[in-house]
């Protein structure tokens, strides 16, 4: 890439590489459901949360996210995958065989049994087709892909140098001391005068939008037939970030053509103040507190 960026990405699930080479699309910003784990559904955005990498306690928010993206033009379809697809997730331990077509995973839900035929369609355990969503169409487009997404790849941070680091985000954040479930009107990420965040990318400042462009346009020459991979706004300028998570270990691509993940908060610590030496400027995250 021409920008001289450190890009910071959230660790990606390894089992969507799979799909991302078959070519399916990612989910754009506005399918907000969690993606499947495990089973024939990994990587997808499964209709019923049962099949999701979120705990039995979420499934009521998985599904408001799933009505909400199909009130927006997303649609569930049948689920089928390649042989390669299936020998994957046996192999991987993700899926086991039990003869005649028939197969279990273990989600959070419990054990899962399906029925998988020789065209790859899946079934549930009483024969019901497994259905995955598609996108819904990106705000102020009539376009709807009709194939299934995967999980897109999240961008955890945009870490310019100094000559580049006067960037504004259209909405301010609070810090995560202050965050919980407040109705103080203080506490709300605040809009800057006369801007509100993207309707497809977030809450995302015009250089970071130019790095999101440049870098689905590398990834498209480089083979990927899925349209967009990077969709939004990274996570150190999300306003609604639960806050810093380790689970994330986030991947850095640094300039210099080399790659480092980070594994603890005092690593990542350690790496920004690296990179401040370098001149430069990994941003300040209120949420985040670093």
């Amino acid at each position: 890439m021409k920008y001289n960026v450190v890009l910071g990405i959230r660790m990606p699930n390894p089992l969507g590489r799979t799909l991302l080479s078959e070519g399916y699309p990612s989910k754009n910003f506005h399918m907000k459901a969690k993606s499947s784990q495990t089973g024939p559904t990994a990587g997808f955005i499964a209709e019923k949360p049962i099949y999701s990498k979120i705990s039995p306690s979420s499934y009521h928010k998985q599904s408001d996210y799933i009505a909400s993206a199909v009130k927006k033009g997303a649609i569930a379809i049948d689920l089928k995958i390649s042989k390669y697809r299936i020998n994957e997730l046996i192999s991987t331990g993700n899926l086991t065989e039990m003869g005649n077509g028939r197969y279990y995973a273990e989600y959070p839900s419990g054990r899962q049994e399906f029925i998988i035929n020789s065209d790859g369609q899946v079934f549930d355990d009483k024969s019901n087709p497994v259905r995955v969503m598609t996108n819904p169409p990106e705000s102020g487009s009539d376009y709807a892909d009709s194939r299934p997404i995967t999980a897109d790849y999240d961008l955890f941070s945009i870490i310019p140098n100094l000559n580049q680091s006067v960037n504004v985000r259209p909405l301010t954040s609070s810090p995560k001391a202050l965050r919980g479930n407040f109705k103080q009107d203080f506490l709300k990420p605040k809009a800057l005068p006369g801007q509100d965040e993207d309707a497809n990318m977030g809450n995302l400042h015009f250089f970071g939008m130019t790095i999101v462009q440049a870098l689905n346009r590398e990834i498209a020459n480089e083979g990927y037939k899925g349209g967009k991979l990077v969709w939004h706004n990274d996570e150190t300028g999300n306003p609604f970030s639960p806050g810093f998570d380790i689970a994330d270990k986030p991947i850095f691509i640094h300039p210099a053509g080399y790659v480092i993940q980070i594994n603890s908060k005092a690593e990542l610590l350690d790496f920004y103040a690296q990179l401040r030496r370098e001149k430069y400027a990994p941003e300040y995250s209120p949420i985040f507190g670093f």
